[in-house]
């Protein structure tokens, strides 16, 4: 690999950590943001609410953006539809630190989510596809916690009493890589940028022969996100609500760190087993792992912060192992014409059936009079990516 395509992977990298801090800015400074437009607004501003609806929306952007940029990253290449999209994110995130009313910033979320989704999708696909078989579970692991590393900053931020205002201007320095992307020209033979020309099977008919593996990999990838974004949106509001009334504050920026870090471990393990026992073998330890420590955690009374702190830690790597996994596992299931759009398809319709979830947690939370016992209900959807598992193909390891 080139020192350019090198450089564009490392962007790529920072890339997918900024879309990270971008999506976690609304859980993290939730109940600050719901204060402050209370506030400016002369009214009453639930966080529940706020909370829901701003990630629903954060992630039905993602959705569409997904699909939508990696439509054009089949047509037009990789790279700079990655910077396009960085560009839309970085720009609505920006936008809604000066916004004045909670109905605005929840149109402001939905565009940040279009880009992120579209930089998550299309820089997964190039980085996937430009590593060779042997090193792909390994450093996709370690790419994959990009996003992690992006959890982390933003706890990290407002441990440290960085208001969103700030955390906003800190992440709006990541523009740099839209230049960087715009400027590099990959090697489009080697790195697949433009690998929807020159092949003789049209479009739709390669899409067509590939449902199965479609319809399979979304209920995979949704399975699983369902239960990470009911943790990643309720669970820093849920511990702060343990935890002594004077340290709430840190302990949410905790919670969002050990959401984080546990990602970040886990994507590095996952390599490590995969090379070692397969990527079936790994996926059913990891979904089994990651429904039985949501029983332990949901299913049962807590009553301390720091036992949730740990039980959210260990949950954290699976969900990292199993993120990290599939970063690379479904774009092997797909050849490289359509490799981009059905990436784009599979992570985002199971975003879409998890902004269906996140967005009726709170119902469903009233429901169960808590928060705790609406999360035991979605962590069970996690049953459907277990079943699914004995029925993948092994990927294709060339790409």
């Amino acid at each position: 690999m080139t020192f350019q395509g090198r450089t564009i992977i490392v962007a790529c990298w920072l890339a997918c950590l900024c879309c990270g801090a971008i999506a976690s800015l609304t859980p993290t400074y939730l109940p600050i943001l719901a204060s402050a437009f209370s506030t400016a607004e002369g009214g009453v501003v639930d966080p529940v609410s706020l909370g829901g609806i701003s990630q629903a929306l954060f992630l039905c952007g993602w959705v569409a953006g997904g699909v939508l940029f990696g439509y054009l990253a089949d047509r037009y290449g990789r790279v700079r539809i990655v910077g396009l999209a960085l560009l839309v994110a970085i720009g609505s995130m920006l936008v809604s630190a000066f916004v004045g009313t909670h109905t605005t910033y929840y149109l402001v979320r939905l565009s940040a989510g279009i880009g992120s989704g579209g930089v998550m999708a299309v820089a997964t696909t190039f980085v996937a596809e430009s590593l060779s078989a042997r090193s792909r579970p390994l450093m996709m692991g370690l790419f994959a916690n990009s996003y992690a590393v992006g959890i982390v900053s933003t706890g990290i931020m407002q441990a440290t009493g960085m208001t969103y205002s700030g955390a906003a201007y800190v992440l709006s320095s990541f523009i740099v890589i839209v230049g960087i992307l715009t400027l590099l020209r990959p090697d489009a033979p080697v790195l697949h940028v433009h690998s929807m020309h020159g092949e003789q099977q049209p479009f739709l008919t390669t899409l067509r022969a590939h449902r199965r593996e479609i319809v399979l990999a979304s209920l995979l990838f949704g399975s699983m996100l369902i239960g990470l974004w009911s943790a990643f949106t309720w669970l820093p509001s849920w511990v702060s609500e343990l935890a002594p009334k004077e340290s709430a504050g840190s302990v949410r920026g905790f919670a969002m760190m050990s959401l984080g870090l546990g990602g970040i471990i886990g994507s590095v393990l996952m390599g490590v087993l995969v090379q070692r026992i397969g990527r079936i073998a790994t996926l059913t330890i990891t979904y089994g792992s990651v429904l039985v420590l949501s029983l332990w955690l949901y299913g049962t009374t807590q009553t301390s912060s720091q036992t949730v702190l740990i039980g959210l830690s260990c949950l954290a790597v699976f969900f990292g192992m199993s993120q990290g996994l599939l970063s690379f596992y479904i774009p092997e299931l797909f050849p490289a014409r359509i490799r981009a759009t059905c990436v784009g398809v599979c992570f985002n319709v199971g975003r879409l059936m998890t902004a269906v979830a996140v967005f009726n947690l709170g119902t469903v939370a009233d429901f169960f009079s808590g928060i705790q016992q609406a999360l035991l209900c979605f962590a069970l959807i996690i049953i459907i990516g277990i079943a699914v598992v004995p029925l993948l193909r092994p990927a294709k390891l060339t790409m």
